[in-house]
């Protein structure tokens, strides 16, 4: 038999990997690929959940035999989960903030869960008040493009009738109608 041609590097193991998930702080290695870089990223957030959860852990005086428990899993799995020997699922940080509470970081955290009536009546009122917004907008063009209609009339009418039309007589019509009526009949 032959020998594989192709044999995967493996990532040299830090000096401090005894302390993954126990201490906050510890050296890491530069990826050279991008797959190494993404296992790097990945292992930094289970290393930082872990830290977490053996803290409150300790501060809760539990062992992880006994939160192994509460959460339905094997000790084995946990204890590797919580050393980085095993990758950590989503039910695991799930568990840990089911179990434990403010586990997951602030950054990570969905503070308000809403229903879904609550969200169509959002979805509702966003749309209202974007109608709301275009309505005010069309209404400004209007109000815009009847100012510039305004102010092209009263420009024609200034360029067609460069002198302002006469002021209305004094004289009053009736009268001068009346004496020309006297005029043409002497009998009244």
């Amino acid at each position: 038999m032959s020998a594989p041609r192709f044999q995967p590097r493996l990532m040299a193991v830090p000096p401090d990997r005894p302390y993954f998930g126990k201490v906050a702080r510890i050296s890491w290695l530069e990826g050279r690929t991008e797959t190494e870089k993404k296992r790097i990223a990945t292992a930094r957030l289970q290393h930082a959940l872990a830290v977490k959860i053996t803290g409150t852990l300790r501060g809760m005086r539990y062992n992880v035999r006994s939160y192994a428990k509460l959460a339905g899993v094997s000790y084995d799995r946990m204890a590797k989960v919580l050393r980085g020997e095993a990758l950590m699922r989503l039910e695991d940080i799930a568990d840990a903030e089911r179990l434990l509470g403010l586990v997951i970081p602030a950054l990570l955290e969905v503070n308000e869960t809403r229903s879904p009536e609550q969200i169509a009546a959002d979805q509702k009122i966003e749309a209202a008040l974007k109608r709301r917004e275009a309505l005010n907008l069309m209404r400004e063009a209007i109000a815009a493009e009847l100012e510039l209609a305004k102010a092209g009339e009263i420009e024609y009418n200034d360029k067609s009738n460069p002198s302002p039309p006469d002021p209305p007589s004094s004289t009053k019509p009736k009268a001068a109608t009346k004496t020309a009526t006297r005029a043409r009949n002497p009998i009244t």
